[in-house]
């Protein structure tokens, strides 16, 4: 089947030249020379993105563990006064190295829930919220199925 913009070239000038057939089209020639290109940068974001999934999910389960080294820099304080009556208590180190340390546990705790909440990827959605801002429900009888929340035995 001829080109309809050929057939209408013959039909008006019986002896013009015909077009020459079409090449091979710019873009599709630059599509090819970039396909390998952009399988690259496909791969190298897959990579990046299970990386940061990864990562992020190391440091948020962490995270508990961290907020339990908070409660233990509050413990300092009653360590310090302790040593600071009975000095032989610590073998040797001083009374103000306990809050200067729980000072600095303190710090890194709050640098470290920062960091997670900083680096949390955007389509992220938490689960188990760490502070629950409503009332739980009330619980079943002991012994009943919890017909509301997917038939979980609650034993009392």
């Amino acid at each position: 089947m001829a080109d309809p913009v050929d057939r209408a070239i013959a039909a008006a000038k019986p002896n013009a030249r015909r077009r020459p057939a079409r090449p091979w089209p710019v873009c599709a020639t630059l599509m090819m020379l970039a396909l390998p290109f952009l399988i690259a940068e496909a791969i190298a974001w897959i990579a990046l993105t299970l990386t940061w999934w990864a990562f992020f999910g190391i440091l948020y389960l962490m995270r508990p563990a961290v907020l339990l080294l908070g409660i233990a820099a509050i413990m300092s304080v009653p360590m310090a006064i302790v040593v600071w009556q009975h000095p032989d208590a610590a073998n040797g180190i001083p009374f103000w190295a306990f809050p200067l340390g729980g000072i600095g546990a303190l710090l890194f705790v709050v640098g470290y829930v920062g960091q997670v909440d900083r680096l949390r990827p955007p389509d992220f959605t938490d689960r188990y919220p760490p502070f629950r801002t409503s009332r739980p429900e009330e619980p079943s009888p002991p012994g009943r199925l919890d017909a509301d929340k997917g038939s979980t035995f609650r034993a009392g």
